[in-house]
Formats: C-alpha cells, structure tokens, sequence
C-alpha cells in the first residue's frame, strides 16, 4: 500500500499548517524506514506532535511488513527525545552527523498495542 502522500501528513501551507514542510515523514532512503517530524514552534506542548507520532506508527505497521522503525534526534533536543519516549519509541545509540551528537531510538512492531 503507497504512503499517503509520499509519507506526509498535510500540505505546507505556511499560515494554517503547523509544520514548516511537512509535519511528519517516513522514509526509507537509508534502508531502514525512518519518521521524522517538525513543527512551528508556537504548536509546541499541545500534544500536536505526540498525536502525529502515534498515527504515523500506528499506519506503519498496520500497512508494512516492517518490524522496526528508527528516529533521529540531536543528543541536545531534550524536547524531541522526551516525546520519542513517551510515545513509545526506545534509545538505541549515540552516533555523530552533520557534526552533531545524534540518538537513534527504534519503535518495534511487537512492543505497538495490538489494535
């Protein structure tokens, strides 16, 4: 089953869309499907984000046959590795790119709530 809308979650329209391009996004290019995910910060703590997070995971692994799903986040965003957290998704490990400390952290089909 396609993506909808290549992996987005919206259209950018700068002054009713809370994301800056996209909201959220899955992507593959790197051989393991990855969610990534960007807001304004004025919808910052409203649960936008969270609520994103777990409809994309939820699609996923209702439409792939995918066991994990990765995501990225810099060491020093303690926002986006607090929500990485809570909406389920576990710490893997520190790596450096884009001359940054990164964290990997996995969602994995078998801990996701069978629906």
């Amino acid at each position: 089953m396609p993506l909808p809308s290549e992996g987005s979650c919206g259209e950018h329209n700068p002054g009713h869309h809370p994301g800056r391009r996209r909201s959220a996004h899955l992507d593959a290019a790197w051989g393991q499907w990855e969610i990534s995910y960007q807001l304004r910060p004025s919808f910052w703590g409203g649960g936008l984000a969270s609520a994103m997070i777990n409809a994309l995971v939820e699609w996923f692994f209702s439409h792939m046959e995918e066991e994990i799903l990765i995501a990225v986040t810099q060491d020093a965003n303690e926002r986006s590795t607090r929500l990485l957290e809570r909406t389920g998704a576990t710490f893997q490990h520190r790596f450096v790119q884009y001359g940054a400390l990164q964290r990997q952290y996995e969602f994995r089909r078998t801990s996701r709530p069978q629906g």
